[in-house]
């Protein structure tokens, strides 16, 4: 299906969006990132509904207190989901390599828009090819396996030319 996408607010051609792989990583990264927003507006509409002796329970994969009211704990579930998906959604877009140099644009753009606009920094990852195993205990930025994927992307444009 040929379906347009708009980064940063740039029209992206359908073409495109369907030759570089960034371009599907960075609108689910979008959707998940809009759902968890979506959920988070919940929390203070369930504080103001549920008594606190009823939302004991902080975080669903810590302790949880089965006398804490049902809404509250489907809640923090379905937020402890969402949060996985973006999170997901995240390392998806530190992992893929753009295919084509507007790919490369269109993700440093999104990089950039969304901390811009969300006033949020991008999560610290750990790097599995680490062979000294610090990365993989303490990470790099997601900054650091976005730009090793750029330099990967432009050098097979720059040996293909």
């Amino acid at each position: 299906m040929l379906v347009s996408t708009t980064i940063a607010g740039t029209a992206v051609p359908a073409a495109a969006a369907e030759a570089d792989p960034i371009y599907a990583a960075i609108e689910e990264h979008k959707r998940a990132h809009a759902a968890v927003n979506v959920e988070i507006v919940k929390t203070d509409e369930l504080e103001a509904a549920i008594p606190s002796a009823k939302r004991k329970t902080l975080h669903i994969d810590e302790e949880v207190f089965e006398t804490d009211d049902p809404r509250w704990l489907t809640h923090l579930r379905t937020l402890h989901e969402l949060y996985d998906a973006e999170s997901d959604a995240e390392c998806a877009l530190a992992d893929i390599v753009p295919t084509t140099a507007a790919g490369v644009c269109a993700l440093l753009k999104y990089g950039v828009e969304h901390e811009e606009v969300h006033g949020t920094t991008w999560n610290n990852l750990v790097d599995p090819d680490d062979e000294s195993g610090f990365y993989r205990r303490v990470g790099h930025s997601w900054h650091y396996f976005v730009n090793r994927n750029i330099i990967t992307c432009l050098e097979g444009l720059a040996g293909a030319a």
